[in-house]
C-alpha cells in the first residue's frame, strides 16, 4: 500500500511523536488503506531499529476527515507504547500480557518476515490527495456515509439498543456486505475489491490471505 507523508499535513504533534519515538529507536510510518469507498483509512505502525525484536506496533483510523483519520491511526498505535517503553529492561516483549497473539507477534514479526506492513513502491499520499467530503453537520455526514454504502449496492442499517431506565442513547450500525477486520472470510469485497482497484491480478484464495488474526 502506498505511504502517507505525514509532514503534509501540518500536524505539529505528528512531527514532536516521531522525534519522540527516534528517541527511543523507532521509526513511525503511515499507510494509505483508503478502498473503493473513498472514505479516507490509514494505518500508522512503528518498530524498534536498533535490534531484535522489532516489537512492531500499529493502529488503524478511518473517518470522512483525513486528517481526522490519520490522528485516529496514531492514536491508537501509542495505546500500546507503554507496555513496550517503559516495561522492565529484563522482561521480555508483552511479559505483561494475556493475550497469546499479542505476546507472538512482539516477540516474532519484523517487517522481513511481515512485508506488507511497509509502504509499496511510488510516491507518497499527501493530504492534498484526500478529498475532504466532511460536513459541519453530523446528520448530513451520516447521510453522506449512507450514499456511499448505497452506491456500493449495500445501506446503512440503525438498530436502537438504547434501554429506556438507563436513558443513554445506543445504537449498533451494521453496513451488510463490508468486513470487519476479524476473520470473515467467505466471499465478497475481501476478494472482489482489491482485483476492482488494480491492487491484485485475480482474487486471492482463502488459503492465501495473511494467516495472523488481528489481536488488537
Amino acid at each position: 500500500m502506498p505511504a502517507v507523508d505525514m509532514g503534509s499535513f501540518g500536524e505539529p504533534y505528528l512531527a514532536q511523536l516521531e522525534t519522540f519515538l527516534r528517541g527511543h529507536h523507532r521509526t513511525l510510518w503511515t499507510l494509505d488503506l483508503t478502498n473503493d469507498l473513498n472514505v479516507p483509512a490509514f494505518a500508522t505502525a512503528s518498530r524498534r531499529i536498533d535490534g531484535a525484536p522489532e516489537q512492531i506496533l500499529f493502529g488503524f483510523g478511518a473517518h470522512l476527515d483525513a486528517r481526522i483519520a490519520l490522528l485516529r491511526a496514531v492514536t491508537e498505535h501509542n495505546q500500546m507504547l507503554s507496555q513496550i517503553l517503559y516495561a522492565p529492561a529484563d522482561s521480555p516483549p508483552g511479559a505483561d500480557l494475556t493475550d497469546k497473539g499479542t505476546v507472538e507477534w512482539l516477540r516474532t514479526a519484523t517487517v522481513a518476515n511481515q512485508p506488507y506492513l511497509l509502504p509499496g513502491p511510488g510516491p507518497a499520499r499527501v493530504a492534498s490527495d484526500f478529498r475532504f467530503c466532511r460536513t459541519d453537520d453530523l446528520k448530513d455526514d451520516v447521510l453522506a456515509c449512507d450514499g456511499i454504502a448505497r452506491q456500493r449496492g449495500t445501506e446503512l442499517l440503525v438498530l436502537d439498543l438504547t434501554r429506556r431506565e438507563v436513558g443513554l442513547p445506543v445504537v449498533k450500525v451494521v453496513v451488510p456486505g463490508l468486513r470487519h477486520f476479524w476473520t470473515r472470510f467467505a466471499p465478497g469485497r475481501l476478494y472482489d475489491v482489491p482485483v476492482r482497484l488494480g491492487w491484485l491480478q485475480q482474487p486471492l484464495r482463502e488459503e492465501d490471505l495473511n494467516p495472523i488474526p488481528m489481536f488488537l
